[in-house]
């Protein structure tokens, strides 16, 4: 909306200017945003784990957080799996650029998840102690 000098007013149309329009799914976007939530509640687990270590935390809720640990990046895997997917799929179709670098964060955070699962199951293996 513009006003001129004699006080009238005129519209303009928007303009819509997309220089690099994104094609993403609602699923992918889904995938992405749900990988973020259960990388940041990952490492907010295994942070609580070990600040428990150094102020003495009960074993039960130790083994807690282990099995919350291991639940969360059990879910991160199969999410960065389908995202790692996802983003082959639409890399291909659409040939975007996006998805192909968005693949380097989901195979990040598919290695990482799985080295915390195996981790905390070890832990809480040990913990439980080993029976002959």
């Amino acid at each position: 909306m513009f006003f001129r000098q004699d006080k009238q007013v005129f519209f303009m149309e928007k303009q819509s200017i997309k220089t690099a329009e994104t094609k993403s799914s609602f699923l992918f976007k889904l995938t992405w945003r749900f990988t973020i939530f259960l990388t940041g509640a990952l490492l907010m687990a295994v942070l609580l784990y070990v600040a428990g270590n150094f102020q003495h935390f009960l074993d039960g809720t130790q083994q807690l957080l282990l099995l919350i640990t291991s639940v969360v990046s059990l879910a991160l895997i199969i999410f960065s799996a389908a995202g790692i997917i996802q983003c082959l799929v639409f890399g291909i179709a659409w040939k975007s650029r996006e998805h192909w670098l968005k693949i380097i964060l989901f195979v990040v955070s598919e290695v990482v998840s799985v080295a915390v699962f195996i981790l905390s199951r070890v832990i809480i293996m040990l913990s439980e102690g080993i029976n002959l």
